[in-house]
């Protein structure tokens, strides 16, 4: 997911109805703070949870590499996570403030960290959508109003997020934003890793001219075919 492409949600005409205070009718539950779990609670066989560098730009990571925690059963169902909860990082450097993701299938029960927030949509608000007003400047310039600064970091709370002004458009105009945005993020990505491509070649053929592996007449000859 690319955050450039996430910010063509600030183009979203004014006339949309807007969540107010207390956005009941659009968010089922939440926002939820996630848990501690002290360093020594942390073992390989314990239970899959999301930290803060788990996700970026609106997207997980490591999915199937999250670090483990030994918790009771209790924290186990009461900071569950489930396919499309969405979770917003409520303390960090003030750069990284409310980042967000959406939360994909997983293989087996996972929880959320303390320093992130679990927000359940309700029908008429859909949670890919809230993920892209979460990562597009909408939500970015809410965050930097309200972050509290700390030594080093910055803090959100629950009601940062449901003062969230955000953008309702009708389920089906939420579908096509949703659609327009992925197909512009796969055509980036496309070009990601063309370059990423073309970067390589670059740097085989600079360290093989400096060591004369490939004389300059051939990369010449390489270059016009």
């Amino acid at each position: 997911m690319v955050f450039a492409a996430r910010n063509s949600v600030e183009v979203l005409p004014a006339s949309f109805p807007e969540v107010g205070p207390a956005p009941r009718f659009f968010i089922e539950d939440g926002p939820t703070n996630g848990v501690y779990r002290p360093e020594s609670d942390y073992a390989p066989h314990g239970m899959p949870i999301v930290r803060i560098d788990d996700f970026e730009d609106g997207r997980m990571k490591n999915i199937d590499r999250l670090r483990r925690a030994v918790v009771p059963p209790s924290v186990q169902t009461r900071y569950a996570l489930t396919r499309d909860d969405v979770l917003i990082n409520r303390v960090n450097s003030l750069s990284h403030i409310g980042k967000a993701t959406l939360v994909p299938s997983l293989q087996e029960p996972t929880i959320f960290e303390s320093n992130m927030m679990r927000v359940r949509c309700g029908p008429h608000l859909l949670p890919e959508f809230l993920n892209t007003v979460l990562c597009s400047n909408i939500a970015r310039k809410h965050w930097l109003a309200r972050a509290k600064p700390a030594v080093n970091q910055a803090s959100i709370n629950q009601r940062d997020v449901c003062e969230l002004p955000i953008p309702i458009p009708p389920a089906e105009e939420q579908n096509e934003i949703i659609r327009i945005l992925s197909v512009v993020e796969k055509q980036i990505d496309s070009l990601d890793h063309a370059r990423a491509g073309q970067d390589q070649l670059k740097r085989s053929l600079l360290h093989d001219l400096l060591t004369g592996r490939v004389r300059v007449g051939e990369a010449t000859k390489m270059d016009a075919s």
